[in-house]
């Protein structure tokens, strides 16, 4: 839902509130004020919503041990099988191996979205330790 609205207000969906303000607002004042406090409280959301991932973030990079290997230790072991799916597929191209076996196009689909997820997530604590300095 926070999604969602972070991305109305900055695909244009701040517009939308503006020009409604205009027409509600009995002056040009009133309505200026009215949108600086719409903004001011966007901004102030914003800012809990990523004051909130930045201390999960942290708060699982504190914990340490499994809690904060968990997501390179299960890309490690679907790109295990993935490996395992290409080598039983060479085998059978040389005749070692009389069965066909093809990776899953669930397990693809599964480890597009863990790379995905895994760069993001890297990517979001880079900008988390910047955003600190």
């Amino acid at each position: 839902m926070l999604g969602l609205l972070s991305a109305f207000f900055s695909g244009g969906g701040l517009n939308v509130v503006n020009n409604a303000i205009d027409k509600i607002a009995e002056n040009k004042e009133h309505a200026n004020a009215i949108k600086r406090e719409v903004e001011l409280e966007l901004l102030k959301n914003q800012k809990s919503i990523d004051t909130a991932g930045a201390d999960i973030i942290k708060k699982e990079i504190e914990a340490g041990g499994l809690a904060a290997q968990w997501r390179p230790i299960l890309a490690l072991a679907f790109g295990g099988i993935v490996v395992f799916y290409t080598i039983m597929q060479a085998m059978f191209a040389f005749g070692w191996v009389s069965v066909s076996v093809a990776v899953p196009s669930e397990l693809w689909n599964l480890m597009l979205v863990m790379i995905g997820g895994y760069t993001l997530g890297r990517s979001g604590e880079k900008m988390v330790g910047n955003l600190k300095k």
